[in-house]
């Protein structure tokens, strides 16, 4: 477990790394292998750096870069509405969404904008109605699931 921010484009350039393999240089993501070494907070405090941090495995020189944001897209299927309980839609055609969300995470804060979705256009309507989203991650350590977005505290945090 780790409380670092990590996106799913992450996967191949860390896989990569720990098949001892040339990092790729034409896609997006980070090599986060370090973080199956040692923890980030060690690393940080051996170099320094707050963006990335260098280390050796065996005879190689790992780089793990750290991520300010996180950034998620998820869409939401069979919900009438922006208020009701959002379902998976998994093995939905993306001309049966719903609502599309989008989110940005960062240590402190996770935001989503919820839109709703044109399935005939296969894209985010950005004019009109929409929903959001803020909760408090402060402290979060990535445990107990969950346990940080109970509250939304959009109404009251518009200076986030």
């Amino acid at each position: 477990v780790t409380s670092e921010l990590v996106e799913l484009t992450d996967i191949f350039p860390t896989l990569s790394s720990l098949a001892g393999l040339p990092p790729p240089t034409d896609i997006d993501g980070f090599d986060l292998s370090g973080l199956f070494d040692t923890s980030m907070e060690a690393l940080r405090v051996s170099v320094g750096d707050e963006k990335s941090n260098v280390h050796m495995r065996g005879a190689h020189q790992v780089v793990t870069q750290r991520r300010d944001a996180a950034f998620h897209q998820f869409p939401a299927c069979n919900t009438p509405s922006f208020n009701s309980t959002r379902r998976q839609c998994n093995y939905t055609p993306a001309s049966d969404f719903n609502f599309m969300g989008y989110s940005i995470r960062t240590k402190e804060w996770r935001y989503t904008l919820w839109l709703p979705w044109d399935g005939e256009l296969l894209e985010a309507k950005w004019e009109g109605d929409y929903a959001d989203e803020l909760y408090d991650h402060k402290g979060d350590d990535s445990s107990e699931f969950g346990k940080y977005e109970l509250i939304n505290l959009v109404a009251e945090r518009q200076d986030v």
